[in-house]
C-alpha cells in the first residue's frame, strides 16, 4: 500500500506541477515572425447554433462590423432542429448569413456540413454567444502567410455586466491553464483550441465522427498529427461573461466526457502519432481525465501504510485540500484566499473527471445538444 500511496502521489504531482515545470524548463522553438500581410484569402465564418434566439442577432450584428472585404467573406449558420426564433432571425437579418437547417444532428455534425457548402480558403468558426474585435479576421488570416500553420485560437477574455474586460471570477487555475496553452502554443505542443472561436486552412480540414464531444481537439488535431502547427494568438480576443457554477461544472463534465470518446477512439484504431503531441496529449488531458483514481488510490494507499510520518504526512495533506475545497464550495466563493481557491478548483475538476468516466463507462451520455 506504501507504494500504490506514493505512485499515486507522484502522478498528481506530475498531473498538477510537473508537467507545467517541464514546459517550463523546455527550450522555446524560434520565434515567430510577426504575421505578414498579404494577398487576402476569401473566408467562411461557420457557426452552429441551436435555439440561439437570445444570442445569434448580437452575433450576426457584430460579424456585420468586421473589417474585411463583403466580396470575400460569407458566413453560414447552421441552425440544428432550433424550435425558438433562432431561423427567423438570421434570414432577416441584413449581414446575408446563408441558413442551413439541420434536425438535431449536433454540433459536430452540423459543423461537418456547414464546411461541406463553404467555398472560403479560411474557416472560422465560432460559437453563437461571445462577441468578438473588428479586426478578428484580418488577425486570422496575417497568420497563415506561414505554410506550417494549420490553426489559429483565440483567447478568452471575461467581460462585466457592462461589457468591460474583468478579472473578477478569474481564479487561479484559469490563469494557470491560460499560461500552459500560450506555452503549449510557444513550443508546437498544442492539441486543441477553444471551439468559441478560432480558424484553419480549408484543405486541411478532415471530418471527425458526427458524435465526436469535442469537435475543436478532433478538428484541429487532425492537421497537427500531420504535421503542421496550432498556435494561439492572444491579441485576438472573445469576450464573454463569467459562467454560473453548475454551467461551468456541466463544461467541465461534457469536457472530460469527450476527451474520454476520444480516448476510446485512439485506441481502438491506433495510428501514428507524433512524439511531441502524445506527450503533450497525455500529460495534459489523459492525467488529468484519470486523477480521480489517482486520488482515490492515494487515500486507499495513504490508509493502508504503517503508521509513521509519510502516512500522517499524507492524510493530513488530503484532509486540507478537501476539506478547505468543500468549505470554499459551500462558501459559493465567498470564502477569500488563494489557498481556497486552487483547493476548490482542483476538487471540482476532479468530480467533473470521475462523473464523465462514469458516464462515459456506463454509455449513459448523449453527443447532440441538450
Amino acid at each position: 500500500m506504501t507504494a500504490l500511496a506514493w505512485f499515486c502521489a507522484a502522478f498528481i504531482a506530475y498531473t498538477y506541477m510537473g508537467y507545467a515545470l517541464l514546459l517550463k524548463a523546455w527550450p522555446r522553438r524560434a520565434a515567430r515572425d510577426e504575421p505578414a500581410e498579404g494577398k487576402r484569402p476569401s473566408v467562411s465564418v461557420i457557426i452552429a447554433a441551436c435555439n440561439e434566439a437570445a444570442n445569434i442577432g448580437r452575433k450576426l450584428d457584430n460579424l456585420a462590423e468586421t473589417e474585411y472585404p463583403r466580396d470575400l467573406l460569407e458566413i453560414l449558420v447552421g441552425s440544428d432542429g432550433s424550435t425558438d426564433a433562432t431561423d427567423d432571425i438570421v434570414g432577416a437579418h441584413p449581414v446575408g448569413a446563408r441558413l442551413a437547417r439541420f434536425e438535431r444532428i449536433g454540433k459536430t455534425g452540423v459543423l461537418n456540413r456547414l464546411v461541406s457548402l463553404a467555398s472560403g480558403d479560411i474557416l472560422v468558426f465560432m460559437d453563437a454567444r461571445q462577441r468578438t474585435d473588428a479586426d478578428m479576421l484580418n488577425r486570422f488570416v496575417a497568420h497563415f502567410s506561414d505554410p506550417g500553420i494549420a490553426c489559429v485560437g483565440a483567447e478568452l477574455a471575461l467581460v462585466d455586466e457592462r461589457g468591460l474586460e474583468t478579472s473578477a471570477g478569474v481564479g487561479v487555475y484559469w490563469k494557470f491553464e491560460k499560461w500552459l496553452r500560450r506555452r503549449e502554443s510557444d513550443l508546437g505542443l498544442l492539441t486543441g483550441l477553444s471551439g468559441a472561436l478560432y480558424a484553419m486552412r480549408r484543405d486541411l480540414f478532415q471530418a471527425p465522427p458526427d458524435e465526436a464531444i469535442l469537435d475543436d481537439v478532433m478538428i484541429p488535431l487532425a492537421p497537427a498529427r500531420r504535421g503542421y502547427r496550432l498556435i494561439i494568438d492572444d491579441a485576438i480576443h472573445m469576450y464573454d461573461r463569467v459562467a454560473d457554477e453548475d454551467r461551468e461544472f456541466r463544461r467541465k463534465v461534457r469536457t472530460m466526457l469527450g476527451n474520454f470518446q476520444m480516448f476510446g477512439w485512439f485506441l481502438r484504431a491506433p495510428r501514428p502519432f507524433p512524439l511531441r503531441l502524445a506527450f503533450s496529449l497525455v500529460s495534459h488531458k489523459a492525467c488529468r481525465a484519470f486523477a480521480p483514481l489517482a486520488m482515490i488510490g492515494l487515500l486507499a494507499g495513504s490508509l493502508g501504510m504503517p503508521p509513521g510520518p509519510a502516512k500522517w504526512a499524507f492524510l493530513f495533506g488530503q484532509a486540507i485540500v478537501y476539506g478547505v475545497g468543500a468549505a470554499a464550495l459551500l462558501s459559493r466563493g465567498r470564502l477569500p484566499g488563494r489557498l481556497a481557491s486552487v483547493c476548490s478548483t482542483f476538487c471540482v475538476l476532479n468530480a467533473a473527471a470521475l462523473v464523465a468516466l462514469l458516464k462515459y463507462l456506463s454509455g449513459n451520455y448523449r453527443t447532440a445538444w441538450k
